[in-house]
């Protein structure tokens, strides 16, 4: 979301070239956190399939959500801070 917030006012009806740079910036961010938690899949990251209740319940029982997720977001953070930083792409926000 941060990435396409990146492109906001841009429509990418009108502009390929800037919806394709925000595709290629996304498939980037994807391999970086995948390179640094080794999977993008939730039931990989966590060892279970919270999509099934018992799993689910697991998963909340052993804290996987606090213990695990919060380091999967703060990753997801630094990446795509970095990458914005990197590319030199000043950060806007919506409305702006």
């Amino acid at each position: 979301m941060a990435i396409g917030l990146t492109q906001s006012g841009i429509s990418p009806e009108t502009n390929r070239s800037e919806k394709k740079k925000t595709y290629e910036t996304c498939r980037r961010f994807m391999r970086a956190f995948e390179e640094r938690n080794g999977s993008t899949l939730c039931s990989e990251l966590l060892g279970c399939n919270i999509s099934t209740p018992a799993e689910l319940a697991m998963a909340r029982q052993e804290r996987l959500f606090h213990s695990r997720c919060t380091k999967y977001v703060r990753d997801a953070v630094e990446i795509v801070e970095s990458m914005l930083l990197r590319d030199n792409e000043p950060i806007k926000h919506a409305g702006s």
